[in-house]
C-alpha cells in the first residue's frame, strides 16, 4: 500500500528542521541562499527542497507541495505565500477542511495562527510539532544560513497559540496512480470543453467507444477529475473523466 501523503509530508517537514543546514529568515525564505537542493526518497519516489533559509510557512507549504507532487491535485497549494492566505487557498485546493483547536489533529495536519505563525503535528503521543521559529538574532531578518542556535528550527511541544487546523481529508491518496498519458476508450459519451469547467463552451462530443489519447490530469476542489487532450483535432482542450455520478474511459 502506498504511503499516504499526510505521512510524506511529515516526514519532509521533520527533515527541513532537523537538517542543520536549514534555518530562520523572511528574505529569503526558500532555501536559495543555501547547500542546494537535497532530496529524499520516501516509498520509492524522490521529494526535494532547497537547503537554507525558510520561515514557518514557507516551509510547511513546500513540504505539501512535494507530497502531492506525484498525485493530480500537483499545484493545488501554489497561491499559498504565507499564514494570511493558507487557509483560504489550502481549504480551495480540496485537500484541507478547517478544524476548531478542539478537533484532534493527525500527522501531517497544520496548527495555523493566521497572523503570524503555523506548524505541522508530528504526532499526537507525544503531542510535537515541527516548526521554524527565529532567527539566531532573535529576528526575521540578518541571520546566517542554517541554524545557528538549534532552535530556528526543531520539532517541539504543542504550545496554545493557533486559531484553528488545516485538517488533510485523505482525497489525494485515492487518485496516486490512478490516471496516467496515454490513449483511453470513452465508456460513456465525452463532452470536450475549452476549460476545466462543466459551464465553459463545449467544443465536441466524442463517441461512446472512440478512443482518446489524454495527460495532463488534475483534481478540482469539487473532486471531479478533468484531463487535457493531448492529440487529434481537439489537442489542448478538457474533457470530465470522473466525477460523484463515475468514471467515463478507461485505459487501452
Amino acid at each position: 500500500m502506498a504511503m499516504k501523503c499526510n505521512e510524506i509530508a511529515a516526514i519532509i517537514h521533520a527533515d527541513m528542521v532537523n537538517d542543520d543546514s536549514n534555518g530562520y529568515s523572511w528574505e529569503p525564505r526558500h532555501g536559495e541562499d543555501g547547500k542546494g537542493v537535497k532530496t529524499l526518497t520516501i516509498d520509492g519516489k524522490q521529494y526535494s527542497y532547497d537547503r537554507g533559509s525558510w520561515d514557518c510557512s514557507s516551509s510547511v507549504i513546500k513540504a505539501w507541495s512535494e507530497a502531492i507532487k506525484y498525485t493530480p491535485y500537483k499545484g493545488k497549494l501554489d497561491g499559498a505565500t504565507y499564514t494570511g492566505n493558507m487557509r483560504e487557498v489550502f481549504t480551495r485546493s480540496g485537500l484541507f477542511e478547517w478544524k476548531p483547536m478542539s478537533f484532534i489533529a493527525a500527522r501531517g495536519d497544520l496548527y495555523l495562527n493566521e497572523a503570524n505563525h503555523v506548524a505541522m503535528c508530528q504526532s499526537q503521543d507525544p503531542d510535537v510539532m515541527s516548526e521554524f521559529c527565529i532567527n539566531e538574532n532573535g529576528d526575521v531578518y540578518g541571520g546566517a544560513p542554517g541554524d545557528q542556535t538549534g532552535g530556528e528550527a526543531a520539532i517541539n511541544p504543542f504550545r496554545e497559540e493557533f486559531d484553528g487546523i488545516l485538517h488533510y481529508n485523505g482525497k489525494a491518496d485515492t487518485v496516486t496512480t490512478a490516471w496516467k498519458d496515454g490513449n483511453y476508450t470513452a465508456t460513456h459519451t465525452l463532452n470536450i470543453r475549452e476549460k476545466r469547467k462543466g459551464a465553459s463552451a463545449l467544443v465536441c462530443v466524442v463517441a461512446k467507444g472512440a478512443t482518446i489519447k489524454l495527460g495532463a490530469f488534475t483534481v478540482n476542489s469539487a473532486g471531479n477529475t478533468w484531463a487535457q487532450v493531448t492529440a487529434g483535432d481537439h489537442k489542448g482542450r478538457f474533457v470530465c473523466v470522473r466525477n460523484a455520478k463515475g468514471t467515463y474511459v478507461k485505459r487501452k
